[in-house]
């Protein structure tokens, strides 16, 4: 354990350096693989188009007919329509109509769209000037037999799903989805269905909020409910969770206090504690710590703090879990619209929105109020900005780092 505050960097750096990768995968039908990672790198069988192809409706013909001649009238021979390829060659001084999407027939060499030709009685003139490959999407533009489709590691987004379709592929090999075992911990915190003890409860709301961000990555989210502050039914949790799941997350704290006995379930139940106490706000109290390739991973139990470390720090790791290779967290230096003190052992991240200043240019602004219990900061807010440890005051105008929530972009 380390007695002093870890930068978050290096606390990323170091449990990242820990991390396997499961090994076990399965095979999916393409629409189900949509958020998961691709357990192998995928070649495209063929040329993506096969052929070459027609990238508008108009008239195609050999450019050099028309070099040679600006104002020539092209008898049109063939009709292309998508679908429905000619077998014939269009021949010098002709023209093929073709439709977007059809191969293009052999003998020509550039298409020009309908609106820039003039048609009358079965021929057709071209009434701009031209170049070769005009309006002709060519096979192997999107991908070349050869190419990787999708590499292994890779998060499948629906631009993935799209291009795996077009390489003809209907079943792919997934990494099966990570079980995390989630745990709320406090004799003060209460579910719906238990009776509240007047104001000394809490409802749980890191439970649910981690059920739900573990869903929107992917991952299967396994509940196994509240425990109360005893050491014994905790270091049983722990045990339960270990032998079942691969990835324990728990809320409520993880620091040494008299009534919180993450550490020692951790020890008692042999795992390797790798960092304790991160230099950031929210999150300090956080241990991390590893046991036979699975993750155990103490978060705090402010509802806040429990968002943003799972979302700067968690997420990755379970991703790697599955072999994913996530780019990094995206960093937007953007203005200050507020002032705030800090202090300087620790960087500081605080819920912001983005608006429009007095000089109309986007800045930001502190969403909600800053306290780590305030779920309702959470809400509206269009991303964190980070105040780098040696930062102790910000003025209005500086820049800061503005990470955006990806609930926010496209």
């Amino acid at each position: 354990m380390q007695p002093h505050l870890t930068p978050i960097d290096v606390v990323r750096a170091e449990v990242s350096s820990h991390v396997r990768p499961l090994a076990a995968f399965e095979s999916v039908e393409l629409h189900q693989a949509l958020g998961r990672v691709a357990s192998e790198t995928i070649i495209a069988p063929a040329n993506l188009p096969i052929t070459d192809n027609v990238a508008v409706d108009g008239y195609a013909i050999k450019l050099a007919d028309l070099e040679d001649n600006p104002q020539k009238w092209f008898s049109i021979s063939a009709v292309v329509r998508a679908g429905h390829p000619f077998s014939g060659d269009i021949k010098a001084g002709e023209a093929a109509a073709v439709f977007t999407g059809g191969v293009l027939p052999a003998g020509v060499d550039c298409v020009f769209m309908h609106e820039d030709c003039l048609v009358e009685n079965g021929s057709v003139q071209i009434q701009i000037a031209g170049r070769s490959g005009l309006n002709i999407r060519l096979a192997g533009e999107n991908l070349r037999q050869g190419e990787v489709c999708v590499e292994a590691g890779t998060k499948l987004t629906p631009q993935d799903i799209g291009q795996l379709a077009a390489a003809g592929f209907e079943e792919i090999n997934v990494q099966k989805r990570l079980s995390v075992c989630v745990l709320s911990t406090g004799d003060e915190v209460s579910n719906a269905e238990q009776s509240a003890a007047g104001d000394a409860q809490i409802r749980d709301a890191n439970g649910p909020m981690l059920q739900a961000l573990l869903a929107a990555d992917g991952h299967d989210a396994v509940y196994g409910g509240i425990i109360p502050d005893d050491r014994n039914m905790l270091t049983t949790a722990f045990a339960d969770a270990l032998a079942s799941a691969d990835v324990l997350i728990t809320s409520g704290g993880a620091s040494d206090g008299q009534e919180d006995h993450t550490q020692a379930a951790m020890a008692e139940n042999d795992i390797d504690c790798l960092f304790w106490r991160i230099a950031m706000k929210p999150g300090r109290p956080m241990a991390i710590g590893q046991k036979d390739g699975k993750l155990v991973i103490c978060l705090p139990g402010n509802p806040v703090a429990v968002y943003v470390c799972y979302r700067l720090l968690v997420s990755g790791w379970l991703g790697q879990l599955l072999g994913s290779v996530a780019p990094p967290i995206l960093s937007v230096p953007m203005p200050a619209g507020f002032t705030h003190k800090k202090r300087k052992d620790r960087a500081e991240y605080l819920r912001v929105r983005l608006e429009s200043g007095e000089d109309g240019k986007m800045q930001m602004q502190i969403n909600g109020r800053k306290g780590a219990g305030v779920i309702s900061s959470l809400q509206a807010a269009d991303g964190l900005v980070e105040i780098p440890m040696e930062i102790t005051q910000v003025n209005i105008g500086d820049m800061l780092p503005f990470l955006p929530f990806r609930e926010r972009g496209l």
